[in-house]
């Protein structure tokens, strides 16, 4: 067996347990040598065992078995160009055929044990089938097509899946064109062949780019600089669109379109162009080849997804407002006299629906107030919170929440990103509120679950997981919570019990796995009982199941007898397959919610649905007279008395932040306006209504004078930047640099500035600029992903902030589409860092993909820290015993006892063997005609006179012995003989 060991360091304890068995040996002189033998050795076994365990101990065992696995590029670049021949009905075959059928040819050595796996990737790697010993190779590697070619992150991908005990070889099937850098940092420790993908266009048109001015004045005229590279001769029209309006570039001519001639090479198109209103323009160019033969062959064209790009200018334009509020009854707004009063100030006002919330930064970045009427969490879009969050702390922009039964804490914003930035605390003390909510999750976790989400590495098990548990952040701390999964039987995952260790709860949800059948009744049965055990005053079963339940007969009746016991039941079929009649029928026999999901990527949306009771506890109705606290404060103007109103939401004030301003509080103290600044930004929050509770407020100057001053307040500062921003596109990163320049037009010099990176979905990425030059400050971002980004220069001077800059990129999708040949020699670089081997995808050689030959083998380290831990245990109880109890004395008192009993049992047969010769004397027979003549015998000598005095020396108990001898002697002699 072979050892290795990680901390060395620490064997050195093996020198302390040879010095404590010498002391110890030293030390226990008192004790007899057995058990000091057995005390100083087990004390230093259990120092030289500890030793060995914190040195990191591993059993080396070479693994036998081999995982191999494909990496099939499934990109635009290869979908467009490459061609793998005919099939033999003539059709065309498309790479997923050619890469599987190129890993079945080559099976060659795989023995009984070896797996296979696939990972397919575009702009991202999903995993198409986990190591595998059966079946991988009959499942398709097509995924929902994301822009880019990460080839470095599906390598990286294939590597996790590697099992910790079998050797790995990767086989990559692609063209080499990755848009993520990083293909020269990959690891060598795992053997990679590489399959080359080779093709070589020879027409094809690109349009490279779309160059705008970054900022510009409302109304100016502008020019673009349209950038189309061209391989052979080919026309085509030109359009352009701002907002995805179209651009009349034919003048006084029908249609909007420029008619184009290219020649091949570079061409330069300038189109001038007048901004229209809007604060943010993103102009998209696109041309369209003229077509040889409808819908596959154009002039001098071969793909169509390089044909377009974008650009972003930002106007200067002040006092837009985004009023978001849900469609009442009857088509009404809440929002609606509110929207009058602001639109009264001279803003501009849009109105949008919650679901129609802006997808970025961008879109957000057009407004300098955004107003939330009465909105829920879940009904904006997944990821608006963190938006939010950066528009008001990154951006500057303004945010007020305004209350309503669906706001705030009755919302479900508790555990949201901007939580961290409102100005009143949304979980409320236990003493106000007192209804309590039972929910039970009963969650699928059968086979079906472990479908891949399309275009993502994750299953819907996990999506499923992490869905259920993010929501559990909308309950409190004194809602009970239970977790049940079910497949062919009903497991508990989490008793049912107070919420208050979520992470805990959290970590058992996203362990669930899958595998088995799809057993609805028994996950249903086992939360009815967990339910019926607690008293709560809402109680909530979330069910959630993609298939059809093994016994459908049984869940009408279930669910009707969970309805009479105020049991609801809201149900999410999720996928294809889901039962949708049953599932419905559940929800509607117990009065629960029917949710319908065909994305499991909207899950966590809907788990929020499904979770957020109306928390009628999280709102106080009834009338009261709101008091004022600071009747001059900078965001509500000068107040006197105010009208009454008739409910909120209710709140805690943040005593320990002396930022917060809290003007105004309902007549038990809880907040009623709150704000504060936050980052670059502003946040309100007014936790009453603008309709119905507010409805004495409607009319009275107090209205509008209150919004109106505090929506002046919150929005978006007027000051303008000291700088101005460049960016120009590297391949698929942008260098940027920053002029700042003083109201006299003189540059600023000794500046940080720090720009931070948004991309479409909120991730954000910081660099610090250098100053090359009076007043410029130049950097470069990393690579950034297909679709629109925000960078926002901050500069600040000895550690004041100034005006930030904004301005807007979009990355076109077709980063890919620029190289027009494969890239081989990247893949063939990346096989002989590894050690792999090169194959061609076209050839007839026969390949065998799991040869061990030139195979690096893997050793899999199996810790033992385990059994010396146990076996450490075992010698401190010796090493205690030894010292604490004297064994020894027990099996002295044992010996003398066993002494002793033997010494009984010899007198016992001493004496049955005297017994014995006195009967056998009895019995002998008289023998007759014996010579009785006397015999000679000497003649004794005369008896000594008893001595009257023993001498003084003599030791009493000689002189004792000595006498029973004498006594004895002379009995002898006098004795008759016979």
């Amino acid at each position: 067996m072979n050892l290795d060991i990680d901390h060395p360091v620490w064997l050195l304890l093996v020198l302390v347990g040879v010095l404590s068995a010498f002391w110890g040996w030293r030390a226990m002189r008192g004790i007899p040598k057995g058990r000091r033998a057995l005390a100083v050795g087990s004390r230093a076994l259990l120092l030289i065992t500890l030793a060995l365990a914190m040195s990191g101990v591993y059993r080396v065992q070479k693994a036998d078995e081999l995982t191999l696995i494909g990496v099939v590029d499934v990109s635009g670049s290869v979908q467009s160009f490459a061609r793998f021949g005919t099939d033999e009905l003539g059709q065309p075959i498309d790479i997923d055929q050619a890469a599987r059928g190129f890993l079945a040819r080559s099976l060659g050595s795989r023995q009984d044990d070896d797996r296979i796996a696939l990972v397919a990737f575009d702009g991202n790697a999903g995993v198409v089938a986990a190591p595998s010993r059966a079946g991988v190779l009959d499942r398709s590697v097509t995924k929902t097509p994301i822009d880019g070619s990460d080839l470095p992150g599906a390598i990286e991908r294939a590597r996790s899946l590697v099992p910790p005990d079998s050797n790995a070889r990767i086989v990559v099937f692609s063209d080499g064109r990755s848009t993520t850098p990083g293909l020269d940092r990959v690891p060598g420790d795992v053997q990679i062949d590489v399959v080359p993908i080779r093709y070589q266009i020879d027409e094809e048109v690109i349009v490279e780019s779309v160059e705008v001015p970054t900022r510009a004045l409302p109304g100016a005229q502008i020019e673009a600089r349209v950038v189309i590279r061209s391989l052979a001769q080919s026309s085509g029209e030109l359009r352009i669109s701002d907002n995805g309006n179209p651009i009349d570039l034919n003048g006084e001519a029908s249609g909007n379109a420029m008619r184009v001639v290219l020649d091949p090479g570079q061409r330069v198109l300038l189109v001038p162009m007048t901004l229209g209103p809007s604060r943010v323009h993103r102009f998209e160019a696109q041309f369209i080849p003229d077509e040889i033969e409808a819908g596959k062959q154009y002039s001098g064209d071969t793909s169509l997804q390089n044909n377009r790009a974008g650009g972003v200018t930002m106007t200067r334009s002040r006092g837009r407002v985004l009023v978001v509020s849900p469609t009442g009854q009857g088509g009404t707004r809440e929002s609606a006299e509110l929207e009058r009063v602001l639109g009264t100030q001279q803003w501009v006002i849009e109105h949008r629906l919650p679901s129609a919330f802006p997808g970025d930064l961008l879109d957000l970045e057009s407004f300098d107030l955004v107003v939330l009427v009465n909105t829920p969490r879940d009904g904006l879009p997944n990821g608006s919170d963190g938006l939010l969050s950066a528009y008001a702390q990154d951006l500057g922009g303004g945010v007020i929440f305004v209350g309503g039964c669906e706001a705030l804490g009755a919302g479900g914003w508790q555990g949201s990103v901007i939580e961290e930035i409102l100005p009143v605390k949304l979980d409320v003390a236990d003493d106000l509120i007192t209804p309590q909510v039972a929910v039970v999750l009963v969650l699928d976790s059968s086979g079906s679950m472990r479908r891949n989400l399309a275009g993502s590495s994750r299953s819907q098990q996990q999506i499923a997981n992490e869905s259920a548990a993010a929501a559990l952040e909308i309950l409190d701390e004194r809602d009970l919570i239970g977790v049940v999964s079910f497949s062919n039987n009903a497991q508990t995952v989490v008793e049912i019990g107070t919420n208050d260790r979520p992470e805990s709860t959290r970590a058992r949800i996203e362990s669930i796995g899958s595998g088995g059948g799809t057993n609805i009744g028994a996950g249903l049965r086992v939360a009815q009982r967990m339910l019926e055990s607690v008293e709560a005053s809402t109680k909530h079963v979330v069910l959630l199941s993609d298939g059809e339940s093994m016994n459908p007969g049984e869940l009408p009746g279930l669910a009707d007898e969970m309805g009479r016991q105020g049991i609801k039941v809201s149900t999410i079929a999720v996928g294809d397959a889901a039962d949708e009649q049953g599932m419905r029928d559940v929800a509607k026999r117990s009065d629960g919610v029917y949710y319908r999901v065909l994305n499991p990527s909207v899950l966590p949306t809907i788990f929020l649905k499904a979770i957020r009771v109306v928390r009628t506890p999280m709102v106080r109705e009834g009338d009261f007279a709101p008091i004022v606290l600071d009747s001059q404060s900078p965001a509500t103007g000068t107040l006197g008395a105010l009208p009454t109103l008739g409910g909120l939401v209710m709140t805690e004030r943040i005593g320990d932040d002396p930022r917060v301003r809290t003007p105004i509080v309902s007549d038990k103290g809880e907040p009623v306006l709150a704000y504060h600044q936050a980052g670059l930004g502003r946040v309100a929050v007014f936790t009453s209504d603008v309709g119905y509770w507010a409805r004495d407020w409607i009319g009275d100057p107090v209205f509008a004078q209150l919004w109106g001053t505090l929506s002046a307040w919150t929005m978006r500062s007027g000051d303008e930047s000291p700088g101005e921003l460049m960016i120009s596109m590297k391949g698929s990163s942008a260098e940027v640099e920053y002029n700042a320049i003083d109201e006299q037009g003189a540059p600023i010099d000794g500046l940080t500035v720090e720009l931070q990176q948004y991309d479409q979905s909120g991730q954000t990425q910081s660099i610090t600029l250098t100053q090359v030059g009076a007043g410029r400050y130049t950097g470069q971002t990393l690579a950034m992903s297909p679709g629109v980004h925000v960078l926002i220069a901050s500069p600040s001077d000895g550690g004041r902030a100034l005006q930030p800059t904004i301005a807007g990129l979009e990355v076109s999708g077709s980063a890919e589409f620029a190289h027009l040949d494969a890239d081989p020699q990247s893949l063939i670089d990346l096989a002989q860092r590894s050690g792999g081997r090169v194959f061609d995808l076209g050839s007839t050689e026969t390949v065998d993909l799991f040869s061990r030959e030139g195979l690096t083998i893997r050793q899999s380290l199996q810790p033992v820290w385990t059994v010396l831990i146990a076996i450490a245990f075992v010698l401190f109880l010796i090493d205690l015993a030894m010292r604490r109890v004297a064994f020894d004395r027990w099996f002295a008192q044992a010996r003398e006892d066993t002494i002793a009993a033997a010494r009984a049992v010899r007198g016992e047969q001493m004496q049955q063997a005297f017994a014995s010769r006195q009967q056998a004397k009895q019995a002998a027979p008289a023998v007759g005609d014996i010579d009785r003549s006397p015999m000679m015998r000497p003649q004794p000598k005369p008896k000594s006179e008893p001595k009257s005095e023993e001498s003084a020396s003599d030791n009493p108990l000689l002189a004792a012995k000595r006498r029973a001898r004498e006594q004895f002697e002379e009995d002898g002699a006098n004795e008759p003989r016979p």
